[in-house]
């Protein structure tokens, strides 16, 4: 995404890991990394603990949230996609990420001035 496209900021989720410490170790080890290699600006956003529900939905091929919405794994999803629902929606896609973003939410139909709305 930085070297073909230009995006210089990026959200990380630690997926699968035992707890949120190791997430914040996973996420310490990976700035460490690019930031020898990158200019990039990066922030912890969380982690998805793996519980044996996740494995389970994986197996059906289904959400966990659905299957197990109690387990930790469900929780930790719902909780980022609660803080991902509250970032601000671009008015007009550059056609490169915002426009990914903007599909991705559902609001490639909306005109710039129902965005604001």
């Amino acid at each position: 995404m930085y070297l073909q496209h230009g995006q210089a900021r990026f959200h990380v989720v630690a997926n699968m890991v035992d707890d949120g410490h190791h997430g914040q170790e996973l996420f310490m080890k990976l700035t460490a990394i690019t930031d020898r290699f990158l200019t990039v600006s990066r922030s912890f956003l969380g982690a998805v603990p793996a519980d044996l529900m996740l494995h389970d939905a994986m197996r059906a091929q289904r959400s966990v949230c659905q299957m197990h919405p109690q387990s930790k794994s469900a929780r930790a999803f719902s909780a980022l996609a609660s803080t991902a629902s509250r970032w601000p929606v671009p008015v007009i896609a550059s056609g490169r990420l915002e426009f990914f973003v903007e599909r991705l939410l559902g609001h490639d139909n909306l005109v710039p001035s129902e965005v604001s709305a």
